[in-house]
């Protein structure tokens, strides 16, 4: 028996909404963390957000039935905590001090940059098209951003330049693990 075919137009609404919701959400954090930053210290601000979004992720795996990690687990979580948590995300929120949020933002459009050449480390090489595509990514960030503030310091840029790196190394490195 066939399975039933899902209607076009709802799978539409959903890719619709899905992308609407990453462009406001994502498109918004670095002015958020502006904004935040004002009343919390930027480690302080990962921390509150991470945990918050940390309980919630749990919870709703849980409740769809994914089962809790396991003890040999934990320590490669600890490990992806670090780097895409204390050294992608708290750096971020340590260079908007003293950075443009349009310079943090073309900062972090790196990142997919980075993860193709540690991936290419790895022995899987992103293809031509994946790395036109990584390159035209970039340069449309970059584009954005021409004319605005360009506000920089010297711990706020090696901030902006150690956060994609990390969250690029942990993406690539927890592939495979389980």
């Amino acid at each position: 028996m066939n399975s039933p075919v899902p209607h076009a137009g709802a799978s539409r609404a959903k890719v619709t909404l899905a992308l609407l919701s990453t462009y406001v959400l994502w498109g918004s954090t670095y002015y958020a963390i502006v904004l935040a930053l004002k009343a919390y210290p930027p480690f302080l601000l990962t921390a509150v957000r991470m945990f918050i979004a940390g309980t919630l992720m749990y919870a709703a795996l849980r409740w769809r039935g994914v089962p809790a990690p396991t003890r040999a687990q934990w320590p490669r979580i600890a490990v992806l905590a670090i780097f895409m948590t204390v050294l992608s995300n708290a750096l971020v929120n340590k260079a908007e001090e003293t950075v443009s949020s349009g310079l943090v933002a073309i900062g972090v459009a790196a990142m997919p940059l980075w993860a193709g050449l540690f991936s290419a480390l790895r022995g899987h090489h992103p293809s031509r098209g994946e790395w036109l595509g990584l390159v035209v990514g970039f340069a449309g960030v970059v584009w954005l951003n021409i004319g605005s503030e360009m506000k920089l310091s010297i711990v706020g840029a090696a901030c902006v330049l150690a956060a994609p790196v990390a969250w690029a190394w942990g993406s690539i490195w927890s592939r495979g693990k389980d």
